[in-house]
This record gives structure tokens, C-alpha cells and sequence, in this order.
């Protein structure tokens, strides 16, 4: 089986033909400077079209101790029964698997696995939505097991970028800080910049914790973290992302102007730890 447009039933010579009209309408409308400096881009698009893609290999590998876990636990909510996947996870706590490792091995590697199986068109949007609400509501069930009794007096302040509606992954990672003794706030998605700047002075936060899911949203995190750098409020405030378009690029995070960037939650919580001790 071959790329996700595939599947689809979209031709590639169609994104090919795509591409050159888009990079065509930029030289006409915006002129040499910028069609000049976007044309790598696009030739590189092209080339990665051309490459034969191989349907992508699963994100439950042997290297996850709670593989079989993880594997029933999808296959739960794939099937809708949300409360099987609960008593599954309460079965682990009982059996004192930590909860890092749940979030970790199962809820993480879980949504990582839904999103290759909806790009692979094995699984709808509506299952993708319903695996994600329902891990969402699971994991707020487990609060009451990840406050930590010793506090660092350290604080953050975590959200996805305005328009975002992906923020399981953010959740978790504030849970990981408050798991390490952090005080956390979590704003959740489409926090105006306005907002989110009188809540990192009202909390006196020490980290933004920003979460950036979609390609054509990182220019809003320019825009915010330009904002920030420009507040003398915020000469202290340390600034960390993560989300997809980092992990694609991983000098993203320095041109858009963060301090840090984190491939998950554990490297977010080290990383954190390091920037406020500096």
C-alpha cells in the first residue's frame, strides 16, 4: 500500500501538478524574491512525492515494556468501549505500573498509532476523535495519583497555539512537570496571546510550555514568542515547544525564537529543570 493520497485515491501527479501551480501563483503574486527563496521547498516536496513510500511500521515496538497493554488498550477504543480501556488501566495501577509508564508506553504510543492508522486511511477521523476524548477523560481520572508532595516552588504554564485543537500531547506534559513537583497551569487550546501573556504574570511562571500540532501555525508562535521577547515582564521567562513541525525540522525551534525544544514529556521536564537552574 502506498502514501496516504494514495489511499485516498489521489493521484500523485496531481500533488505534483499542485505543486508547481503553487509554486507558479507565488512568482506571479508575490514576485522573484519570494518564489526565489520558497522553490527549495517545493523541490523538495516533489522529490519526497517521488520517493516509493511503504506503509509506515507500527509505534508499538518491543521496545515498549507495556507492548501488549498498549495494543489492547487501542484496540478498546477502537471498538468503543471506552470503560474496558478504564479497567485496563486501573488494573495497572493496581499492579503499582507507574503512571509515567502509562502515560508513556500506553496513552502516548496509543495516539501515535491512531494517527498512523488514520494516515494510512485504516481508521477514520470519528475514531481518532472518539481514542482521543476518551484517553483524555481517562487521564483525568488519574489526577488525584500525579500531584507530587515534594514541590520545587517552580512554575509553568503550558497551552497549545491559538487555532489548535490537538492538546492531548500538552496535557500530558504538564502532567509529567506536576509528576516532578512543578506548580502547572494548564490554559489548554485557542488561548488569545493577550491572555496567555496576563496569565504568565499573574502565575509568575518560570516556563511557557507551547505546543504547536500544525505546520501552518508556526508563524502564530513567531508572533507570540515576539510579543513575549519584547515584554520586559518576561525578561526571566524561559520558553519551551514541541509538536509535530519540530520534530520535522529540529532547527525550528531556535528561528522562531524558543529557548528549548522537547521531543516528549521526560526530555521537556529535564530540559525545564536545566533552563530555570542556569
Amino acid at each position: 500500500m502506498g502514501g496516504s493520497h494514495e489511499s485516498r485515491n489521489i493521484p500523485e501527479t496531481d500533488l505534483l501538478h499542485n505543486l508547481d501551480f503553487v509554486q507558479k501563483a507565488i512568482h506571479e503574486i508575490l514576485g522573484i524574491q519570494f518564489s526565489s527563496s520558497t522553490e527549495e521547498y517545493v523541490i523538495a516536496a516533489k522529490e519526497k512525492l517521488k520517493e516509493s513510500t511503504q506503509e509506515s511500521v507500527s509505534y508499538f515496538t518491543e521496545n515498549n515494556p507495556l507492548k501488549s497493554e498498549a495494543i489492547a488498550y487501542l484496540e478498546y477504543l477502537l471498538d468503543g468501549k471506552r470503560r474496558e480501556g478504564t479497567l485496563l488501566i486501573t488494573e495497572l495501577i493496581q499492579q503499582d505500573v507507574s503512571i509515567k509508564d502509562i502515560y508513556q508506553h500506553i496513552f502516548q504510543d496509543s495516539q501515535y498509532e491512531v494517527g498512523r492508522l488514520w494516515q494510512c486511511n485504516k481508521i477514520t477521523v470519528a475514531h481518532e476523535h472518539y481514542c482521543t476524548a476518551a484517553t483524555q477523560q481517562i487521564m483525568s481520572g488519574l489526577y488525584q495519583h500525579i500531584f507530587s508532595s515534594t514541590r520545587k516552588g517552580k512554575t509553568l504554564v503550558a497551552c497549545s497555539i491559538t487555532g489548535e485543537l490537538h492538546e492531548l500531547g500538552i496535557r500530558m506534559v504538564t502532567d509529567f512537570f506536576e509528576m516532578d513537583g512543578w506548580d502547572t497551569y494548564y490554559l489548554g487550546a485557542n488561548m488569545p496571546d493577550n491572555q496567555l501573556m496576563e496569565a504568565l504574570i499573574e502565575h509568575k511562571a518560570d516556563i511557557l510550555a507551547l505546543s504547536v500540532s500544525l505546520p501552518i501555525h508556526v508563524s502564530k508562535a513567531v508572533t507570540l514568542i515576539k510579543k513575549i521577547r519584547g515584554n520586559n515582564d518576561f525578561a526571566n521567562l524561559k520558553i519551551m515547544v514541541g509538536g509535530y513541525p519540530f520534530l520535522n525540522n529540529m532547527n525550528l525551534w531556535k528561528k522562531v525564537g524558543a529557548d528549548a525544544f522537547a521531543k516528549n514529556a521526560n526530555q521537556a521536564v529535564a530540559f525545564a529543570n536545566e533552563l530555570v537552574n542556569q
